[in-house]
């Protein structure tokens, strides 16, 4: 849904979707002149245009798809706040233009700042503040990867933070979690043996299509941070 969305912000086809990173370079141009509204109200233009275009007309399709547009707004608005929109919307992957694909993680936070966070996590009663503060405060790959195995979180609030992830993020975490090599329960602790269960099941609920795209850009990631 972000894709398509930014797909017909930059005036393309929904479908036949194909946007460069000049293309995003000139988006962040044009948003970053956008208050939160005006922001607001173009997302929601154009998930009205992405509904049109694929004849979406199911009531619990599009409720689902403006339940998301929230979110949707608030990744841009943080995306343009850091000068980082590629991170939301990645233009398409071509194996023949790029051999490999650079993982970068991000400069991780101190000690002391990751341990509050870890204590607010464990505080929180419910995924949808659990969801706001990661989003909210981890700025690297790395520390979204501790939290994952360090804040106790279920199965359910692992995969709602997946669901606000990239692919290649996604990808980067099956590079370092892969659940498919058969490893030995001794190898591996119960919070990274379940972190592997939940990518696993997560995976496994996608569409092919996207499943596929996931497993390209792994084959093709340098991962220098990866830990095995």
């Amino acid at each position: 849904m972000n894709t398509l969305n930014i797909g017909l912000l930059a005036h393309r086809n929904v479908v036949m979707l194909n946007i460069s990173a000049d293309e995003i370079q000139i988006l962040y141009n044009e948003l970053s002149t956008y208050n939160n509204n005006s922001l607001a109200l173009a997302v929601y233009k154009a998930s009205e245009k992405v509904l049109e275009e694929l004849n979406i007309t199911s009531p619990s399709l599009r409720r689902y798809i403006e339940k998301g547009l929230l979110q949707i707004t608030t990744n841009i608005a943080h995306a343009i706040k850091t000068n980082n929109l590629t991170k939301v919307f990645v233009f398409p992957f071509n194996p023949d233009l790029n051999p490999g694909i650079k993982f970068s993680s991000g400069v991780k936070m101190d000690d002391e700042d990751y341990r509050k966070l870890i204590g607010e996590l464990l505080l929180c009663r419910y995924a949808s503040d659990k969801l706001g503060l990661i989003n909210e405060r981890i700025k690297s790959f790395d520390d979204l990867e501790d939290i994952l195995i360090d804040a106790h979180l279920s199965e359910e609030e692992i995969h709602l933070v997946f669901s606000i992830l990239e692919d290649i993020e996604i990808a980067a975490l099956i590079n370092r979690h892969p659940f498919q090599l058969d490893i030995q329960a001794v190898d591996l602790s119960e919070a990274e043996q379940s972190l592997r269960l939940y990518l696993k099941n997560y995976i496994a609920r996608l569409p092919t299509d996207r499943q596929e795209q996931v497993f390209e850009i792994m084959a093709h990631l340098i991962d220098k941070n990866s830990r095995l």
